[in-house]
């Protein structure tokens, strides 16, 4: 496993995309609370994710959803999204 800081955030590496030729890749990411990631959008690749500790808001084209621990949603391939951190830690 590999861990890297990405913005604020630490994410641990634990399967890459070139481990299963470009198939998927698995990261878990832990955010400070109340962090923001930019809006942007993923053209050829959807993003999945899982909630394990903590709770975060996923704004998704026009759709926002917050999720809890053990929750999870799927940002489809080339529609704009950005999330929010709770009132705390989330990973």
């Amino acid at each position: 496993m590999t861990d890297i800081w990405f913005l604020h955030n630490r994410v641990r590496i634990h399967i890459s995309a070139a481990q299963t030729d470009g198939s998927f890749a698995l990261l878990e990411s832990t955010g400070p609370a109340g962090d923001h990631t930019p809006l942007h959008v993923h053209h050829l690749d959807d993003e999945g994710f899982y909630v394990l500790e903590g709770e975060i808001t996923l704004w998704a084209g026009d759709e926002k959803h917050v999720l809890r621990a053990g929750e999870s949603i799927l940002a489809p391939r080339g529609v704009p999204h950005t999330l929010r951190v709770g009132d705390r830690d989330a990973r």
